[in-house]
């Protein structure tokens, strides 16, 4: 999947084109714990580590809320929002907080 995730990009694929529910792929990378998709897309200037699902989600909020720990901790480590919530007003602390992580 990395490899085919590179090649698209490469070729100019939008790594910010959001589904009907607003996740970008880094969303999608994250919520299918694809490391190497998931870091390929980290690497990408052009990708958006803020984008948010029409529900508020970030792709850091989302990893804390499905306790992928070395997803969070990359997240923070490339500059992603760390105070960013959710529609529901919650961010990606109360979200780790709430699944024990």
């Amino acid at each position: 999947r990395a490899d085919a995730a590179k090649r698209l990009l490469d070729a100019g694929a939008d790594a910010n084109l959001q589904d009907n529910t607003g996740r970008t792929p880094l969303h999608a990378a994250v919520a299918a714990d694809a490391m190497g998709v998931f870091q390929i897309l980290l690497r990408n200037r052009a990708t958006n580590l803020n984008a948010r699902m029409h529900d508020g989600t970030t792709p850091l909020i989302l990893a804390a809320r499905l306790a992928i720990e070395g997803m969070v901790e990359d997240l923070i480590n490339a500059d992603a929002d760390i105070n960013a919530a959710d529609n529901s007003g919650k961010t990606a602390l109360h979200w780790a907080a709430a699944v024990n992580n």
